[in-house]
């Protein structure tokens, strides 16, 4: 069927908030087949719902930051391949978790993973720790 769901974006912007924001765009329903990548938002109150991009404010002081997403499709047994881009600073300092299998992927490494849908939907969670720029000046 090569499904595709393109253009799922997550990141850090100057102007966003923790919740809901301008930068967050909702996910279209689903019709069959169906292959999609939600950023589900139970928590926005009335901007509670499905999205195709989450974004929030820029880490500082090495903060961690999640996004938790999903994988659905109306076909249990798809073979789905994740890919992403990303500076490659960005990429060192993430780790993709597949939180169903409890496995850890580094994403500067591998750029991409497959698996097998195995159920409605698969959970994930993108983690990234904002980490001080490496000088190449030494200090007294």
């Amino acid at each position: 069927e090569n499904l595709k769901d393109d253009g799922n974006v997550l990141g850090q912007l100057l102007d966003s908030s923790i919740g809901f924001d301008q930068h967050d765009l909702p996910e279209p329903a689903p019709f069959s087949p169906y292959l999609t990548i939600l950023f589900t938002q139970p928590g926005w109150g009335n901007d509670a719902g499905d999205y195709t991009s989450d974004f929030h404010p820029v880490s500082r002081n090495n903060k961690l930051d999640r996004w938790p997403f999903v994988v659905i499709s109306d076909d249990h047994e798809r073979e789905v391949t994740l890919s992403w881009q990303g500076s490659e600073q960005t990429l060192k300092n993430s780790l993709l978790i597949d939180l169903d299998n409890n496995e850890v992927i580094e994403p500067d490494k591998q750029g991409r993973y497959t698996f097998i849908v195995g159920s409605e939907r698969r959970s994930f969670e993108w983690e990234y720790v904002k980490r001080p720029a490496k000088s190449s000046k030494k200090r007294k």
